[in-house]
């Protein structure tokens, strides 16, 4: 019952979000469809597409915004490599399988606050997914600070050993993607 109460709560914070969105998206629209000046309509679309690439080009890897927490996916080992290099902080916390080949996971920390549980499964989803353990729709994956990750001496790209690393078992949740992959196609729209 508190899942489907919390659950609830997550879905109308995420429809409000959306229909913010929508609602900016409307002005936008309602701005260029009213202007005669094929000039300023030019400049409006122009100021609209700048700054998506800018971001893109800034932060590699795919990023999701759940519940307030920020959840950074690297796709590779050289998006994972630039994530760990200027992205992520110590306090944030990085996921990874193990035993099997895949992207990591960050989930961006706030001050004073714990990370969720469903958070860290939503992360965990992710990380299962963008593995080779996908196909098995479950994994064990490692968490830890991204404090306590060393980079290995003379190894590949975004190769790191980790220390005081905890254990969870993940097996993949299709709602849980199911949600993500709506997100990111809303945030794709922005």
């Amino acid at each position: 019952y508190k899942k489907a109460v919390s659950g609830i709560e997550s879905l109308e914070h995420d429809i409000e979000l959306s229909k913010k969105a929508i609602a900016s998206l409307d002005e936008e629209y309602n701005r260029i469809i009213s202007e005669k000046n094929t000039l300023k309509i030019e400049q409006l679309l122009r100021h609209d597409t700048k700054p998506k690439q800018q971001i893109q080009k800034k932060h590699p890897g795919l990023h999701y915004e759940i519940d307030g927490w920020t959840i950074i996916v690297g796709r590779n080992s050289s998006e994972n490599d630039e994530l760990l290099r200027h992205t992520v902080k110590g306090q944030d916390m990085w996921l990874h399988t193990r035993d099997y080949a895949g992207g990591y996971v960050f989930i961006k920390a706030q001050k004073n606050k714990t990370i969720p549980l469903e958070i860290l499964l939503y992360a965990g989803n992710l990380a299962v997914y963008h593995s080779k353990a996908r196909k098995n729709k479950q994994a064990d994956l490692y968490y830890t600070q991204v404090k306590f990750l060393r980079r290995a001496k003379n190894g590949p790209k975004g190769l790191v050993l980790p220390t005081q690393e905890k254990n969870l078992f993940i097996k993949i949740d299709d709602e849980k993607l199911k949600r993500l992959d709506e997100i990111e196609k809303a945030s794709a729209i922005l």
